[in-house]
C-alpha cells in the first residue's frame, strides 16, 4: 500500500485565505485597468470602422468615450465604458444623445447600416483586458506576500 504525507498545508490555506480577501482598492485598480484596456479597444475599433461625423463642427463620438465609476455589488463589481453627452445635428438643428449616436453606429437604422465597433472591438481585445487585470492583481500578490 502506498502512504504519502502533506505538508504546508496550513501554509497554504492561510495564503488562498489572504487571496480571496482583495481589498476593495486593489479590486478598484483592476476593474479600472480592464475598463481602461476596454475603452482603447472600442476607440480603436470605432476608428477601424470609420466612425466619424460628416459635420467638423460636431463632437466625435469616439471623443465621447469614458469611464464610469466603479460599482461594487452582491455579485462583485463593475465598470462601464460609456459615451457622454450630446451633440448638435447641424442639417435638422436638433441635440441627440453620443450613446445614441453609437447604438446606431453599432446595429444601424432602417436609414443607415450598421458599423459594429463597440462589441468586435471589445472581442478582439478580449485577452488584453483580462491581462490589464491579470497584471494588477499579480502586482498586489507580489507586494502580500
Amino acid at each position: 500500500m502506498a502512504t504519502f504525507e502533506v505538508s504546508g498545508f496550513s501554509e497554504l490555506n492561510q495564503a488562498l485565505s489572504r487571496v480571496s480577501d482583495v481589498p476593495e482598492e486593489i479590486k478598484r485598480e483592476i476593474l479600472t485597468a480592464m475598463g481602461e484596456e476596454a475603452l482603447a479597444a472600442v476607440r480603436e475599433a470605432g476608428e477601424a470602422a470609420g466612425i466619424r461625423s460628416a459635420d467638423p463642427e460636431a463632437k466625435h463620438v469616439l471623443d465621447a468615450l469614458s469611464l464610469s465609476k466603479v460599482k461594487f455589488n452582491d455579485n462583485g463589481g463593475s465598470v462601464l465604458v460609456t459615451f457622454k453627452g450630446s451633440r448638435k445635428d447641424a442639417k435638422h438643428g436638433k441635440r441627440t444623445r453620443q450613446a445614441a449616436v453609437a447604438f446606431y453606429n453599432e446595429y444601424g437604422t432602417k436609414h443607415q447600416r450598421a458599423r459594429p465597433f463597440m462589441r468586435p472591438g471589445i472581442e478582439r481585445r478580449r485577452q488584453q483586458i483580462y491581462e490589464a487585470g491579470e497584471k494588477v492583481y499579480h502586482r498586489w500578490l507580489k507586494s502580500s506576500f
